[in-house]
């Protein structure tokens, strides 16, 4: 009886999927980081409070620019699969990506308009900008192991 054999061709695929595996340990945070005046003021108009609209600009980016983000997910991947990324920098990629739609968001002049007195106070009527500072606040960090 003749024996049976099987030969594995391994053509990258190990080496693919190891780089993927440190791809699934990294996690991407994008907003204001810390606990500030910022932070303060960001919550305060992502969901509102007794006194201020809420003028989501962190989930409506998500919400709105949903197929987009995930577009970016996939073609970045697909460099760390091709190896000319590393998980991390995808990950970079990524995270400046979403901070970039979310700044724009802020820039968009987000609903409800302000109110009179408030368009008085700053001398102007857009949302969201007074010096900007909510803007620029916006970052994006990677992190190893899930985001918390």
């Amino acid at each position: 009886m003749a024996k049976s054999r099987v030969v594995v061709k391994d053509k990258g695929l190990s080496e693919i999927l190891q780089r993927m595996k440190g791809a699934s340990k990294l996690g991407i945070t994008v907003g204001v980081h810390g606990d500030g005046e910022i932070a303060t003021y960001a919550a305060a108009n992502e969901f509102g409070t007794d006194e201020i609209p809420e003028r989501s600009f962190l989930r409506s980016t998500m919400d709105t620019r949903q197929t987009d983000i995930a577009n970016v997910i996939t073609k970045t991947f697909e460099r760390v699969s091709n190896g000319t990324l590393t998980p991390r920098q995808a990950g970079a990629v990524i995270g400046a990506w979403v901070q970039a739609a979310v700044r724009k968001t802020i820039q968009s002049n987000v609903p409800p308009p302000n109110a009179p007195a408030t368009i008085a106070k700053k001398g102007s009527s857009h949302t969201l900008i007074d010096e900007g500072r909510l803007r620029q606040g916006i970052t994006f960090k990677v992190k190893d192991g899930a985001s918390k």
